[in-house]
């Protein structure tokens, strides 16, 4: 019995070393097919091994389990080569899981002949107290009868009791060391009986064993291989793709920034766009990508949910009022807004949902809804669902069972008019199951759909201060370093135009000698670096930048176009005060080096300066800010009841807009001409006062950081020449235009004498809803000029 289930036991694994080596030669028809025959002629030798064990004495149910288990192996086996021979299985991830999925049955049979044979043996080895208690008791009788022949006997049944007691012994002690993982014992057993046979048989099943362990290490350090050259080729990929996709949306950002005719601005805009769409495209294929691989990462950083669904449902925005749609998000009063997780496939996710929601909806409304799905817990992570409903076209019953399958789309004409890759709804029900989540759906055909997921997310118990601050670029110093020179024309452009001074360099060499000879005169603020440069990549310059005596105070900002998971944290521990992934958008980079450059300057410490980290704290900004309503069609209203918009309409109010920056004065003086106003400028507060106390103005627009005399100074100043003057002390309002939008600032504004603020960068919308809450009657939409 032991000797046929240690045959079992052998055959099955030699069956698993030729299914393995024929795996691993998937490139190698020919010795794919030789291994397929050696498994073939193995697996026979296996059912027939199991055949004999009902001539041994076995219980009839083992031979009929055992063979069951050979045949699920033979038929999972045969079906993989079927997939080999149709050419399905090539990937080296995809044949790892393919053997995988074999081990099941050939474990239960190995596994169940193992125990039977140990069993045996082990009941063999039990054997020899009785033995030996019946040798004793013989030599006793024979004692008896005669002493000499039983001291004889004796000797002869002791020497081949113990002979035969040893044997045993070793085979149960071999089996005992092969069960515990060591698969170099063999067992030394010299006579040609039975034991000598079973000697024979157990080390060939531990050489077996052997073998089939190091197939299957080299097929997991080949597997593993696969994975992490695919890992790299996914990131040279996304560095490849996004570089000069970079320099497109960069391009296009410069083009439009510039005097354009009509037609070369609708060209321009229209390039911006594809290259947008085509960045969106290039996102979710190398996601799928990653998904296939194995390799998509999830982050886990503090960020502010609330705001990341008010930024989502702003970016949305446009195209449903575009729809004449009303989009509208809710936000549990009795949530958290810090949590803990991954804050880009969240946005990524809600973006998708929310997206596709406004895209099939022609009329009625979508709906972002986030709420608690369970009591909050201290101990445990909070699940917080997320529904999504519009009442656009809805889907057919039968194409909801396949709706995240990817690639595939519903059937309509309204969804293939609506264009997209199929991908976007596959890669959110992904993400949401590698959060811990299960993505839903509910639709019917023209009454609409409701997608929802339920995530748990760890409250963050320290979460960081709302706001970040800023501060304007004018007169900053700022590096550029990157090796594109693409990406360096672009930047250097974009920061040039925000007035700071730029210097670039091409690797990080040059940048720290350039850094070096700048710090005596005029050191750098702030210097951007991209991550993959061929001679120092940009955490190795972030370093030598805080090592070197000097230039410690420089702020590092972080460009990459492959980030990974934890990259944030990282760079952060290396000493970046910012991570931005490319491309970059302008107003994005903008905000970004104002935070870290407003962070600088008032010597506060903020946390990593992240797209997320913008969005949150200018989300809680907008909130602090004046209300402007908006009607349904975009057009600003003036709000009821404030002082003192009340009036009819008044052509050409007479403003006076005071700012040291030449390209800030020219700008609001083109946008304040366009509504209608006639505009005087000032340089600095010395000749705003001067030009006030010259003549009568109806608005100042009062800069607050300027050299000679600032905007709060020269505040002062006007409103002590109104109270001395002979008219009553006439008002006049002043407002003031800073990148300081913190609630501190608008105190110090109001203390200084100042009736508002608006915030820099300036927009036209904003500078029309001032007019319209302190000019009488001016104009609520931009005028003709002729």
């Amino acid at each position: 019995m032991t000797r046929a289930a240690m045959q079992v036991s052998a055959q099955a694994l030699r069956c698993q070393r030729f299914e393995k080596n024929y795996l691993l030669n998937l490139g190698d028809s020919e010795r794919r097919r030789a291994y397929l025959d050696r498994w073939a002629e193995a697996w026979k030798q296996t059912v027939a091994a199991i055949d004999t064990l009902t001539d041994h004495g076995a219980d009839p149910g083992t031979p009929d389990r055992w063979r069951a288990h050979a045949e699920a192996y033979r038929d999972g086996f045969a079906a993989v080569v079927r997939r080999v021979d149709a050419g399905e299985l090539s990937d080296p991830a995809a044949v790892a899981r393919a053997a995988a999925s074999l081990e099941e049955p050939l474990r239960s049979l190995v596994a169940d002949a193992d125990g039977l044979a140990r069993a045996h043996l082990e009941a063999a080895d039990g054997g020899r107290e009785q033995l030996d208690a019946s040798v004793r008791a013989g030599t006793i009788a024979f004692a008896l009868l005669a002493l000499g022949l039983a001291v004889g006997l004796l000797g002869l049944g002791v020497f081949s009791s113990q002979r035969l007691l040893g044997r045993i012994g070793a085979l149960a002690g071999g089996a005992r060391r092969v069960a515990d993982g060591d698969l170099s014992v063999r067992v030394a057993i010299d006579s040609g009986d039975e034991l000598g046979d079973l000697g024979t048989a157990f080390n060939h099943m531990a050489e077996s064993l052997a073998l089939d362990r190091r197939d299957l290490e080299q097929a997991l350090q080949a597997a593993a291989a696969a994975a992490r050259a695919k890992a790299e080729f996914l990131a040279t990929m996304s560095h490849e793709i996004r570089t000069p996709l970079s320099g497109v949306i960069g391009m296009a950002e410069l083009l439009l920034g510039t005097r354009l005719s009509g037609e070369q601005r609708e060209f321009a805009q229209s390039l911006s766009t594809a290259a947008e769409a085509l960045l969106s495209l290039v996102n979710d294929i190398l996601d799928f990508s990653k998904f296939e691989s194995g390799n998509i990462e999830l982050d886990s950083v503090s960020f502010d949910l609330q705001s990341l669904a008010e930024d989502v449902v702003q970016i949305l925005s446009s195209r449903a009022r575009a729809g004449r749609i009303d989009l509208v998000s809710s936000y549990d009063d009795a949530l958290p807004r810090f949590f803990l997780g991954d804050p880009g496939r969240i946005r990524q996710i809600l973006l998708n949902l929310v997206g596709n929601a406004v895209k099939f909806t022609d009329e009625g409304h979508v709906l972002l809804a986030i709420s608690a799905a369970a009591p909050l817990a201290d101990d445990a992570p909070t699940k917080i669902r997320f529904v999504i409903e519009d009442t656009g076209i809805g889907m057919p019953a039968d194409s909801l069972p396949h709706i995240f399958d990817r690639f595939v789309q519903v059937s309509s004409e309204d969804v293939r008019r609506a264009g997209g890759t199929g991908l976007g709804l596959a890669i959110s029900r992904q993400l949401v199951e590698a959060m811990g989540g299960h993505l839903t759906v509910e639709s019917e055909l023209g009454r609409g759909s409701t997608f929802s997921y339920v995530l748990p997310l760890p409250i963050d118990p320290e979460p960081p201060s709302a706001v970040l601050p800023s501060a304007d670029l004018a007169g900053a110093h700022i590096a550029i370093v990157d090796d594109s020179e693409v990406n360096r024309r672009i930047l250097v452009g974009l920061v040039q135009s925000w007035n700071a001074t730029v210097d670039a360099y091409a690797d990080g060499t040059s940048a720290l000698a350039g850094m070096r000879r700048a710090a005596a005169k005029h050191p750098f603020d702030i210097a951007i670096i991209d991550n993959r440069m061929p001679d120092m990549d940009g955490a190795s310059l972030g370093r030598h930048i805080q090592e070197a005596a000097g230039l410690g105070e420089i702020r590092l900002v972080l460009l990459t176009s492959a980030p990974r998971q934890g990259d944030g944290r990282r760079y952060q521990e290396l000493g970046f005060a910012a991570y931005l992934t490319k491309p970059t958008k302008r107003a994005v980079l903008m905000d970004t080096l104002s935070a870290v450059l407003g962070a600088k300057r008032e010597g506060i410490p903020v946390p990593m300066v992240t797209r997320h980290r913008l969005a949150e704290s200018q989300a809680v900004r907008r909130a602090t800010m004046p209300a402007i309503p908006i009607d349904a069609l975009g057009a600003i209203t003036t709000p009821a009841g404030t002082h003192p918009a009340q009036a009819p309409a008044r052509p050409r109010a007479r403003i006076l807009l005071v700012d040291d920056t030449s390209v800030n004065r020219r700008l609001a003086s083109k946008m304040l001409e366009k509504l209608g106003c006639a505009v005087d400028v000032a340089a600095n507060g010395t000749e705003a006062v001067e030009r006030f106390r010259a003549g009568r103005y109806d608005l100042v627009l009062m800069d607050c950081q300027m050299p000679q005399m600032d905007g709060y100074e020269a505040t002062e100043q006007i409103r002590n020449h109104e109270r001395g003057r002979g008219d009553g002390g006439a008002h006049t309002p002043i407002v003031a235009m800073t990148a300081n939008a913190m609630p501190e600032d608008r105190a110090r504004c109001l203390d200084a004498g100042m009736d508002d603020y608006i915030p820099k960068p300036i927009r036209q919308a904003t500078l029309r809803s001032a007019l319209a809450r302190w000019l009488p009657g001016a104009p609520s939409h931009p005028v003709q000029q002729g």
